[in-house]
């Protein structure tokens, strides 16, 4: 009698918290590359609640349980998978994230070894977790094993890398592009007489010369 009081009285609390929370994720690539094709999912203890592919913005909005944690996994080919632990209605509403360029096609759901992670928290949850039963599923990053720190320490490193190169070959091909303006200026000078041919292809060949440098100077920096 005790035992089916007890029951009752954490399916009438569990009960009291349902309904739905809205998730949102904010995703861009590191080499602002186009993330049409790439999927979002939803997992439930392995188990798939919902997908949806990601269009060029790259924002993803979910209607979700409340009372649940759940998986999201971002993957887009060319790029390592991303997956974000404990996502629950307590917890961060929005999230941004970038995907870092991988090898090969997108891991499989429970393949955490090449996916970042990002773990939302779960210590300011009001729901108390004796209501949540079977659906309580925390990955917390400090119980990951010595191998799993490991791998997403070395996951966090090729992320710095390529997030620094990045910025490296941003600035060069801003540079590049003014350069390239410059050229097309001169030529429609020549064009209207303004500047005389021989002066304006020898500016031409500057520019050039220097569009090469900036090229060379991308190319050392690329991943």
């Amino acid at each position: 009698m005790k035992t089916t009081f007890l029951s009752l009285l954490m399916l009438l609390a569990y009960t009291s918290f349902a309904g739905n929370f809205t998730f949102k994720i904010d995703i861009s690539t590191v080499d602002h590359q186009s993330l049409k094709g790439a999927k979002v999912t939803v997992v439930d203890h392995g188990e798939m609640v919902l997908q949806e592919v990601v269009g060029d913005d790259g924002d993803v909005r979910f209607r979700l349980d409340e009372g649940k944690l759940f998986d999201v996994w971002i993957q887009h080919t060319g790029y390592m998978p991303h997956v974000i632990h404990n996502v629950h209605d307590e917890g961060s509403r929005k999230i941004n994230i970038t995907l870092y360029k991988g090898q090969g096609n997108p891991a499989n759901w429970s393949d955490f070894a090449i996916a970042n992670r990002t773990f939302d928290n779960v210590k300011k949850m009001k729901i108390p977790a004796e209501y949540l039963g079977d659906s309580l599923f925390v990955e917390s990053e400090s119980k990951l094993s010595d191998e799993g720190k490991k791998q997403l320490k070395k996951i966090q490193s090729i992320a710095k890398s390529q997030e620094k190169a990045q910025r490296k070959i941003d600035r060069f091909t801003r540079k590049r592009s003014k350069f390239e303006d410059k050229i097309k200026s001169i030529d429609a000078d020549m064009a209207d007489g303004s500047v005389s041919r021989s002066d304006g292809e020898q500016k031409k060949l500057n520019y050039q010369e220097k569009l090469v440098k900036y090229q060379q100077k991308m190319d050392k920096w690329a991943y």
